[in-house]
């Protein structure tokens, strides 16, 4: 069957649209609707083939596309952030990279009959872990915050380590194959080392300095970091072979750890190009798999997917974990997942051309293999990782929380007084002096914008069921309430209303729509300026319990007017609100949470 180059391109982007959508809707990670329509479209049916298709350009294609999904990765590594961190991070990021490159290989090896070359490849590319997979993972399964901690952190550290892992090892086996002499493998070691770390510094100086002074305009930043950083990996593999992934990898650590505040902005850069870019690799690397050897291969991939799930992934986390804080349960849950992503089947398909280039032996088994483990491990782990937590009972209960948007006093006084009631709560702010306050009042905050991507990477979410917008900046309340009813649903997203003469300050055409804002919070006239104003003239948001003698009537009649409730937590926790259409009827041992106004003599 002939299907026009157009045709092509166009199909490619509408399955991976009905991929990620797909994805959304069951809660699964989209890598594994991917692959199996790149597995159908290519191997199984014959509509597809890359190499037909794209022909010389399929390399290029896919080694540019690795460059960028590597930098962006880097980038969200700062080690500041790590060192804050416990130590088991630490050690899985170094320590049981090493022991899972070691084990995999010997495995391979003894128990497969993998040729060395290949089977060192394999153990170095199994260390690679896959963020986009870990992260969507730890929100279905909500297990508790040190857990989630450890594997969020590991999953984007082991990326770039272990990709830079892969690379030592391709440029000993290409070096030892062409010249067989010890000496100039460790000869092209240090030169790959010294090109990538050397452009990768100077490109990363250069680009971060170039925003940092303005040289570059705002709107140019994205398409300007883009390109340097294609023109970096081109000029570095131009000079060495294998180094141009090492130095778009430094300049992205380089740029996250000298400007941490231009590394958060150009997250932005890659948030849909990498959308694109990630879902057409894993189509175009699947539809490369011959079907006759992919099936050949399933019992070699299913010992691998066993020894590294049962034996390879518990002995490196319980030898990383020695003497810590975690108790067995925490240890038990970490040696069970440990998913591969993009990064290892884009390495892997990059290396696979670089080897037969060089005519190394077995080369074609390493691209099948991987892609099995990686199904193997989405699947088995996406099915058993929910029962498993919770037979160990390290989930957290039934997501509570509230994502409260802004850090004003008003933003403040609701936080804190549901933190009182036992609720879990997390503040966000872009303005210092609010993330100052909050945390000096005790209030958890992520200091920066809520819906920016460095959000959606490091904002945690983990124990969070609701959201209020309580910003006094109306378009971002707006905003908000639409990327988080994604996360929490639209019924338990709310916003309160800004006072009219701060939105007579803007036209119509200027404000986002109200029904963008989610549900109303409390009564009608308790804006948010005019919360801000009684709370300036002393009034107190303070919680009493409702007993068989004091009832929420007598309650109601003993403040009069001067209560407003916002707030009635049931005796097991649950949050009710008081909203302009609904009025919950707090019974014998609620809570009920109000805002009173000072009496007249205070």
């Amino acid at each position: 069957m002939t299907i026009s180059f157009l045709w092509i391109i166009t199909g490619l982007g509408v399955i991976t649209l009905i991929s990620q959508w797909g994805a959304w809707w069951v809660k699964i990670p989209p890598i594994l609707f991917l692959l199996i329509i790149g597995i159908l479209v290519g191997p199984i049916l014959g509509w597809f083939s890359p190499q037909v298709v794209f022909g010389h350009l399929l390399e290029p294609i896919i080694s540019l596309s690795v460059a960028v999904i590597l930098f962006e990765g880097s980038l969200t590594l700062s080690f500041k952030q790590i060192q804050g961190l416990e130590s088991v991070i630490r050690n899985l990021v170094t320590l049981g990279i090493a022991a899972t490159c070691i084990l995999t290989s010997l495995v391979c090896h003894y128990l497969l009959h993998i040729n060395w070359n290949i089977a060192l490849l394999l153990g170095a590319i199994c260390t690679i872990s896959g963020p986009t997979v870990v992260m969507p993972m730890l929100r279905t399964i909500s297990p508790n915050q040190k857990i989630t901690n450890i594997l969020r952190w590991e999953s984007i550290a082991a990326d770039p380590i272990g990709a830079l892992l892969a690379i030592i090892v391709l440029t000993g086996i290409i070096t030892l194959s062409q010249h067989g002499s010890t000496g100039f493998f460790i000869f092209s070691i240090l030169e790959t080392l010294i090109v990538g770390v050397g452009l990768g510094v100077l490109f990363g100086y250069l680009l971060g300095k170039a925003l940092q002074l303005q040289w570059i305009p705002d709107f140019l930043h994205n398409v300007a970091t883009l390109c340097i950083v294609l023109f970096a990996y081109t000029f570095a593999s131009s000079l060495r072979e294998s180094s141009g992934l090492l130095t778009v990898t430094l300049m992205g650590l380089w740029i996250a750890n000298r400007h941490e505040i231009i590394a958060g902005e150009l997250l932005g850069f890659k948030e849909s190009l990498s959308i694109l870019l990630i879902s057409g690799l894993f189509i175009l690397i699947a539809a490369q798999m011959h079907l006759k050897q992919t099936l050949s291969l399933i019992p070699a991939a299913c010992i691998l997917l066993i020894t590294l799930q049962f034996i390879i992934r518990p002995i490196s986390v319980f030898l990383c974990t020695w003497r810590s804080m975690l108790t067995i349960r925490e240890r038990l849950f970490l040696a069970w997942v440990s998913p591969k992503g993009i990064v290892s089947a884009s390495v892997a398909a990059l290396f696979v051309i670089q080897l037969n280039d060089n005519q190394i032996d077995q080369a074609n088994i390493l691209l099948p293999l991987i892609l099995l483990i990686i199904i193997g491990m989405v699947i088995f782990e996406g099915v058993t990782a929910l029962p498993l937590a919770r037979w160990l009972n390290i989930c957290q209960p039934e997501p509570k929380g509230i994502l409260i948007i802004g850090a004003n006093p008003v933003a403040q006084a609701i936080g804190k007084a549901l933190q009182d009631e036992g609720i879990q709560v997390m503040l966000t702010a872009f303005e210092w002096h609010h993330s100052h306050s909050a945390r000096m009042a005790g209030l958890p905050i992520y200091y920066g914008n809520p819906i920016s991507e460095h959000a959606d990477r490091h904002l945690d979410l983990v124990g969070l069921g609701k959201l209020f917008s309580l910003s006094s900046y109306p378009d971002l309340n707006a905003l908000a309430s639409l990327r988080y009813a994604k996360e929490f649903g639209q019924r338990e997203v709310y916003a309160m209303h800004i006072a009219a003469e701060s939105e007579d300050n803007f036209q119509d055409k200027y404000l986002a729509a109200k029904r963008h804002h989610g549900q109303a919070l409390f009564d009608k006239d308790l804006t948010i300026d005019a919360f801000t104003e009684q709370l300036k003239h002393g009034s107190k948001i303070r919680s009493t319990t409702l007993t068989d003698n004091f009832t929420f009537q007598d309650y109601q009649a003993q403040h009069d007017k001067k209560a407003i409730p916002l707030f009635a937590i049931s005796p097991k926790g649950r949050l009710h609100i008081f909203t302009e259409n609904t009025q919950p009827s707090p019974s014998t041992g609620w809570n009920v949470v109000s805002l009173i106004a000072p009496s007249p003599t205070s």
